[in-house]
């Protein structure tokens, strides 16, 4: 795929970018019930002493239920987010694992350390960051190596290929919800590239079109890319049960409206419902991204880490932007961030990591 600056500010489509072609489907469609191609997936998966990533939900836990049923004792790991107002999750995380015989090591992460490590988690990733989230896991995949392990499984692609956020990929909603920060980042650039950098309004397609989208490309709505990339510039080999080729030849022969049923994920709960207790079965999914960054000391080391990347002098190959135009975006985002601002600049300031490492053409 051509990689354009001025597409990854403006275009909201601009969050699909095709699957590595492991991820192909297979030519002819698993039959039968989903259970068979899962605990094969898994099998596959926790050969080799793989340890896991396990959270307090459905999609870890399922597989490590499955470990379990297929003669694995995998070692878990979980995060321990600072963030976590409730503070339970790693707690029933490790409960959990303890419950099935399994180790659980926390790996814990401040906020304060987040923007220190913003352009290695960029160059890690390979794509542009555009939540604080991505450098979390990009730490979090470092300690894990750094703790001893060397293959990690994870529960990662199950909302993408069982629609576990259905109102997030319903009528392609998420791409719709780009369009202001899209608009925002438009309003950067030099006059004479914003007249050629419209923001289009995706068409709502439903939820068969955007199943098609989420299984034949890597969709950035997700975290999967960047974690993905994360745990292997971790030299961490990722395994992926829900990402097997048969698991999701298996999803995409369903229907989309069948997969999106009861809140999304129904396939996936109707299994759990043999190996899972009800609480971790219909246990509601949190959010996945860090929350806004507010003005507080962590903030403010934020606006530094911008300010640093966003000077003009780094700007400029990329040649496009309107330099005093990000310095009032950056003047306005030290008193009145809001949601928009904050992916806007988080994904500019990539870009500019991601072409000082060549890792992204500085043309347009």
């Amino acid at each position: 795929m051509q990689r354009c600056v001025l597409s990854a500010l403006c275009n909201p489509a601009d969050y699909a970018a095709p699957p590595p072609p492991a991820l192909t489907l297979p030519e002819t469609p698993p039959a039968g019930p989903l259970e068979p191609w899962l605990r094969k997936a898994v099998a596959r998966a926790f050969a080799d002493s793989a340890d896991l990533s396990l959270s307090a939900g459905l999609d870890s836990s399922l597989l490590l239920a499955l470990a379990v049923a297929e003669g694995f004792s995998p070692v878990c790991w979980t995060l321990v987010r600072n963030d976590d107002v409730e503070g339970t999750e790693p707690q029933e995380a490790a409960s959990f694992a303890t419950s099935m015989g399994s180790g659980c090591y926390g790996i814990n992460l401040l906020d304060a350390e987040l923007p220190e490590y913003f352009a290695d988690a960029v160059r890690a990733a390979g794509v542009p960051v555009y939540n604080a989230a991505g450098v979390r896991w990009f730490l979090y995949h470092r300690r894990i190596a750094k703790g001893g392990a060397t293959r990690l499984v994870s529960g990662v692609g199950a909302d993408e290929i069982f629609f576990g956020q259905p109102q997030q990929f319903h009528d392609l909603q998420f791409l719709a919800a780009r369009v202001p920060e899209c608009e925002l980042a438009r309003q950067w650039l030099k006059p004479s590239f914003r007249r050629h950098a419209q923001v289009a309004m995706p068409q709502a397609r439903g939820l068969a079109a955007s199943q098609t989208l989420r299984l034949d490309t890597e969709f950035s709505g997700s975290t999967l890319p960047v974690r993905a990339n994360a745990a292997s510039a971790a030299r961490l080999e990722y395994r992926l049960p829900y990402m097997d080729a048969f698991v999701r030849g298996w999803a995409a022969a369903q229907p989309a409206d069948s997969l999106a049923a009861q809140g999304g994920k129904s396939a996936l709960r109707e299994l759990a419902r043999k190996f899972l207790p009800p609480a971790v079965v219909d246990r509601p999914k949190r959010p996945g991204m860090a929350g806004l960054l507010r003005p507080d000391e962590v903030h403010q080391s934020w606006l530094g880490t911008l300010r640093s990347l966003l000077a003009p002098h780094r700007l400029e190959p990329l040649r496009v932007l309107d330099e005093r135009a990000v310095l009032a975006a950056l003047s306005r985002y030290a008193t009145a961030p809001d949601e928009a601002l904050d992916r806007a600049l988080l994904k500019l300031a990539s870009l500019v990591v991601l072409t000082e490492s060549e890792q992204w053409p500085a043309s347009f």
